[in-house]
């Protein structure tokens, strides 16, 4: 016998390891046992945590999906945005060129107006100082045009004066032929007695007449030297105002008119 002595030493140590087999087959027995329980609570845990993971894997993909639609609609609207914005932006560059054009046209107009401005600032002081002459000249007018109707008055006084004497005198020449025929009829029917020097109506006409005559002279001589200073005088002023004043020579006002 290999390694035994005897059989029954042989068998003692078959029967121990038989033994020792079978108390390891036990515990492999318990040992899968329990693994085998152990692996159905695992199953039952892993199906469980299964289903809840496919649960939660159709809500994910769900998600998912719904998520990729938003993408889409976001895409979408993110490139009409971007368009959008392009296109604003594209209107904006161009408006902004145009308000940068319009602020350059309105920087020049100011200039203009500010060169206008200053010249119409000169043209206005030469204005008013060419006003101040004229005035000054317009109130050497009126002061004449006071004395001129001053005599104008004077004038008419004297020509009524002179109408008056012409009627009187027309009176008397009228009454004088009729009392000078009257005389002369008295004359062929009586001798008169030699003329003493004594003043007749005849001679007071005469007298009147030659008076007349010689306010007539004046009258006709101050004609002639007031027909001179009766036209107006009319001051060379230039205007470059919108407005001239004339002086008005037959009334003695001051007369403003537009020269638009």
């Amino acid at each position: 016998m290999d390694g035994f002595k005897t059989s029954e030493e042989a068998a003692r140590f078959w029967k121990e390891k038989a033994h020792a087999y079978k108390a390891e087959l036990e515990i492999q027995r318990r040992e899968f046992k329990e693994f085998e329980e152990d692996s159905k609570s695992l199953e039952t845990e892993l199906e469980l945590e299964l289903t809840q993971t496919q649960a939660k894997n159709r809500d994910l993909n769900l998600c998912v999906a719904k998520l990729r639609n938003e993408n889409e609609l976001l895409k979408s609207r993110v490139e009409t945005l971007t368009q959008h914005e392009i296109r604003q932006h594209t209107e904006t560059m161009q408006e902004l060129s145009s308000f940068k054009k319009q602020v350059d046209d309105l920087k020049r107009h100011i200039r203009e107006l500010e060169q206008k401005n200053d010249d119409l600032e000169k043209a206005y002081r030469a204005s008013k100082a060419s006003i101040d002459d004229f005035d000054t000249q317009l109130n050497g007018v009126i002061e004449r045009n006071v004395i001129l109707e001053s005599e104008l008055d004077e004038k008419e006084q004297l020509k009524a004066l002179v109408q008056r004497m012409r009627d009187e005198t027309r009176d008397l020449r009228l009454e004088l032929s009729i009392k000078a025929q009257d005389s002369n009829r008295a004359e062929v029917q009586v001798p008169q007695p030699p003329r003493q020097p004594r003043t007749t109506p005849l001679s007071i006409v005469n007298d009147l007449l030659r008076k007349v005559g010689a306010l007539e002279t004046k009258l006709s001589t101050y004609h002639r030297k007031e027909e001179p200073s009766k036209r107006p005088l009319e001051p060379k002023v230039s205007f470059t105002t919108t407005e001239a004043k004339v002086f008005d020579t037959r009334r003695g006002t001051l007369c403003c008119f537009s020269t638009n």
